[in-house]
C-alpha cells in the first residue's frame, strides 16, 4: 500500500511539474529526483534479489526506471546553459547501462556493474542539481537542493542494507552506509535551522526526525526476513514525507 501511494505521489509530481512553469526551485527538485533514482533502483533490484516483496519491489523498479526516462526528457528540454547540456550528456551515455541491467533479470554478478553504474549516475545528477541551484540564483533552491538530496541517502541507505542482505557487500558499501547516515543526519539539522522554515514545514521535518530515529534502528536489524520488512517499509515512508518536504520548500519559491 505504501509503495502504491509513493508511486502515485511520483506521478502527480512529475505531472505538476510539466503543468506549470518552472522555476529555479522545480528544475533543482527534478534534477536532485534523478538522484534519488539512481539510488532506489538498485535498491529495489536488490529487494528483489533478497526476496522482499518481490512482486512490489519490481514494480518499484520499473516505475523508477520509467520515471527517470521521462525527467531526463524534461531535462534536456529545459536546460539550455552549456555546462548543464554537458551534464546531460554524460548522463545520457551512462543511462543505457543502468536501464538495461535494471530492466533484466535479477542477478548478483549484474548487481555489482548495477552498483557501479548508478554511483556514477548520481555523482553526475547531484552536480546537474548543484549547476542549476547556482545558476538559478535564487536562495531557496539551496534549501530544496539539500532537502532533495536527503531523498537519495534514504534510498542509498536502503540499497546498502538490501544488498548485504542479499550477501552482496564490500568495504565500499560498508563506507556508503556510515557516510549516509553521518550525512543525513548533518543535513536534517541543517535543514531544522533554516530561518525560512514555516510552520508546516518544520511540522514535517519533526516528522521525519521521528522516522529517522526508528529508520536508524531499523538499519541496525539483521538476520530475519521480518527485518528486512522492516526496513522496506520505513525507507518508503521517509521517502514520501521527503517529498512532501522538497515540494514544500520549492513552493516557497514561487
Amino acid at each position: 500500500m505504501i509503495r502504491g501511494l509513493v508511486g502515485l505521489f511520483f506521478l502527480v509530481g512529475a505531472w505538476a511539474v510539466q503543468a506549470m512553469p518552472l522555476t529555479s526551485g522545480d528544475l533543482v527538485n527534478l534534477a536532485g529526483r534523478q538522484r534519488m533514482l539512481s539510488q532506489r533502483i538498485v535498491k529495489a533490484y536488490a529487494q528483489v534479489g533478497a526476496n522482499v516483496l518481490p512482486v512490489q519491489s519490481r514494480q518499484i523498479l520499473d516505475d523508477s526506471i520509467a520515471l527517470f526516462a521521462q525527467q531526463f526528457e524534461q531535462l534536456q528540454m529545459t536546460s539550455n546553459k552549456p555546462e548543464q547540456r554537458d551534464l546531460l550528456v554524460t548522463i545520457q551515455r551512462l543511462w543505457p547501462d543502468v536501464r538495461r541491467i535494471a530492466s533484466a533479470p535479477v542477478d548478483k554478478q549484474s548487481a555489482a556493474l548495477l552498483q557501479t553504474r548508478s554511483n556514477e549516475l548520481e555523482a553526475i545528477s547531484h552536480r546537474l542539481a548543484g549547476l542549476i541551484e547556482v545558476d538559478g540564483g535564487v536562495s531557496i533552491a539551496r534549501l530544496v537542493n539539500v532537502a532533495g538530496r536527503q531523498r537519495m541517502l534514504s534510498q542509498r541507505l536502503t540499497k546498502t542494507y538490501m544488498l548485504r542482505a542479499w550477501n552482496i557487500d564490500s568495504p565500499q558499501i560498508r563506507r556508503e552506509l556510515e557516510s549516509s547516515r553521518q550525512e543525513f543526519s548533518e543535513a536534517l539539522q541543517l535543514l531544522a535551522q533554516a530561518p525560512e522554515n514555516t510552520p508546516e514545514i518544520r511540522h514535517e521535518l519533526n516528522l521525519i526526525e521521528s522516522q529517522w530515529n526508528w529508520f536508524q534502528a531499523a538499519l541496525e536489524l539483521e538476520g530475519a526476513n521480518s527485518y528486512r520488512l522492516v526496513v522496506a517499509d520505513s525507507s518508503e515512508s521517509m521517502l514520501a514525507s521527503l517529498e512532501h518536504l522538497v515540494a514544500l520548500y520549492a513552493r516557497l519559491g514561487r
